[in-house]
């Protein structure tokens, strides 16, 4: 390895005097950073930026945002109320880019919490979505690092607090499967796509997609031109008649009737380059992408020469209608229609243009139904009332407990409860543990930590038993538990009913803790509707970090008044408060 990085997300909140922005994409690197991606500053000292703990770098936009200029080298701002100066002006990172930030910070940085940064250095096999870059040796090979990382994982501590029973399970497989991927192929890579991401990533099978669509309009285009060029070509067999007679060759009526498809097709490229100017702002927010220099010198030249081709392709059939016109039938007004095979090929061409929009059209249609279909399929639980807050601190902290009180003050607001990374409409990704029956067998479901109330609050009923009571399960580390219906039936109870009063076994090894079932809920989808719904256990836990609210009345009032609490009691944080619904209803932004 000639250098390496980490590329570690820190999405936090900015403040410039009284002005707090949110959400901005800083990121903490090593130093190495500059020279294994070529940054060039666009002022000030980046290496200070990147080793300095209480610097940072901004890109050119971020500073106009926070500043209003980017005369920023020298300034400060706050993070989470502490002070750091901008020690360096970057460029924004081109449009194409995998990875966008903007601003980036030193990996000792204060900005990035020591507890998190313990954790990311020392907990093997976790990550809060970073990335690990390697810039190889000339004539290296990747395989030959991905081994050494392989071997190094494999003997990682992570191993020795395995239980018995899980490497059991593995069969001498490896519990980390570690792989390596050039950068230039990570914007099409399925694995970090399908997982947490802080990088932009693509689907070739919809590029391929959107390219037959564009490819079958062109086509449509095309045979829409050739009918009509076709017709124009019969009714002026006499013109070209005329120009035979007077001494026109083959060669200058080729030219001529070429250069008309050429013209038309360039004209028609023009105006669609035009349309796309237009209407690109539109499409690029539609895709989420930055697409500003989609339009450039080398892209308006490939347009063109489409056209170009285009046309002659386009204009080959009416030129050779036009040199098959014999002159003596077409003054006699013999000969001025075409021919059957001619005519066939035509109708042909209409019906291969209207089947083709057709299609598309039907395609169009199924695929909005079905996707509407999917985002308003019944999750398990109504989730018009509920609006979910998820919060940079835990339930326990005092600003998360002072802010709770307050929205609990809130006139229409009938409940509130607390999960820990659970949200609904989102993959739960919690490691799957073994859970054992005290009559025999097993099942492997991820753990839920809710508070007492949280099936109370999102109004799901109990299949069978009962659901957690706040006076009887609200106390840390109560050994009851809730099983979904199919964690239930996966664990061999015949019916929810039977489930109840059994004793489970959570864990195995020193960590093992024995739970009484004393519910089953229906099964919550949070997932879409591509993937299968999951077991799932519940336990009754008084932390969490994200909250889910039940409101009878308008949402959007109570959107007001929790955006004006949270300036009051996390000024210098990001609190994102977003409608239940919308969870469900975002999976399916892409198909849209």
């Amino acid at each position: 390895v000639e250098s390496s990085s980490v590329l570690e997300p820190i999405f936090t909140a900015m403040k410039v005097g009284t002005r707090v922005t949110k959400e901005v994409k800083l990121y903490a690197v090593h130093a190495s950073f500059i020279n294994m991606f070529a940054l060039k500053p666009l002022a000030g000292d980046l290496q200070a930026a990147l080793t300095r703990p209480d610097m940072l770098a901004l890109t050119e936009s971020q500073a106009n945002i926070l500043f209003g200029n980017s005369h920023v080298v020298g300034k400060s701002l706050e993070i989470a109320d502490k002070s750091f100066v901008v020690a360096a002006l970057l460029a924004d990172p081109p449009s194409n880019s995998t990875i966008s930030y903007a601003a980036l910070t030193s990996v000792d940085s204060a900005a990035w919490g020591e507890d998190r940064r313990k954790e990311e250095y020392e907990a093997w096999g976790s990550t809060e979505g970073g990335r690990l870059f390697f810039k190889l040796k000339p004539g290296v090979l990747p395989a030959a690092l991905t081994k050494v990382l392989q071997d190094a994982s494999e003997r990682s501590p992570i191993h020795t607090q395995l239980p018995p029973d899980l490497i059991k399970t593995l069969a001498g497989k490896p519990l980390l499967d570690l792989t390596l991927v050039n950068l230039t192929d990570l914007y099409f890579d399925n694995d970090p796509a399908d997982g947490q991401s802080i990088t932009h990533h693509g689907d070739r099978k919809t590029v391929y997609v959107l390219a037959i669509v564009a490819s079958l309009i062109l086509l449509l285009a095309v045979a829409n031109y050739v009918n009509l060029a076709t017709v124009r070509t019969l009714g002026r067999q006499r013109e070209i008649a005329m120009r035979k007679v007077l001494g026109a060759s083959v060669a200058k009526l080729s030219r001529q009737f070429l250069t008309e498809s050429l013209l038309v097709t360039l004209i028609a490229s023009a105006a669609g380059l035009l349309l796309a100017e237009l209407v690109l702002p539109v499409f690029a927010d539609l895709m989420e992408r930055k697409l500003d220099s989609l339009l450039c010198l080398g892209n308006l030249i490939a347009v063109l020469l489409i056209g170009g081709i285009v046309g002659i392709a386009a204009g080959a059939y009416p030129v050779w209608l036009a040199i098959r016109v014999r002159p003596q039938m077409t003054f006699s007004g013999r000969g001025t229609s075409e021919s059957i095979g001619a005519l066939r090929l035509r109708r042909l061409l209409t019906v291969l243009q209207f089947s083709t929009a057709m299609a598309l059209t039907s395609i169009t249609l199924a695929i909005s139904w079905q996707t509407y279909f999917a985002s308003h399929v019944f999750p398990g639980f109504d989730t018009k009332p509920l609006l979910v807050i998820n919060l940079p601190q835990d339930v326990n902290s005092p600003a998360t407990r002072a802010m709770t009180d307050a929205i609990s003050r809130i006139p229409g607001v009938s409940g509130i409860t607390g999960a820990l990374n659970l949200l609904p409409g989102r993959s739960y990704n919690n490691n799957a543990t073994p859970i054992f029956r005290s009559t025999g067998g097993k099942a492997e479901m991820p753990i839920a930590q809710v508070n007492a109330n949280y099936f109370e609050v999102l109004g799901l009923p109990a299949l069978a038993g009962r659901l957690f009571e706040q006076k009887i399960d609200g106390a840390e580390k109560a050994n009851v538990a809730i099983l979904s219906a199919t964690a239930a039936h996966d664990l061999g109870y015949l019916t929810p009913q039977a489930a109840i009063g059994q004793i489970v076994t959570v864990a195995s090894g020193a960590a093992a803790r024995a739970m009484r079932v004393v519910g089953v809920t229906p099964d919550i989808r949070f997932v879409s509707l591509r993937d299968v719904a999951k077991p799932i256990i519940y336990f009754p836990d008084v932390r969490g970090n994200i909250l889910t609210v039940r409101f009878e009345g308008d949402m959007r009032e109570l959107e007001r008044q929790i955006d004006t609490l949270q300036l009051q009691y996390f000024p210098n944080d990001t609190v994102r408060v977003q409608r239940m619904t919308s969870y469900f209803t975002d999976n399916y932004d892409e198909d849209l």
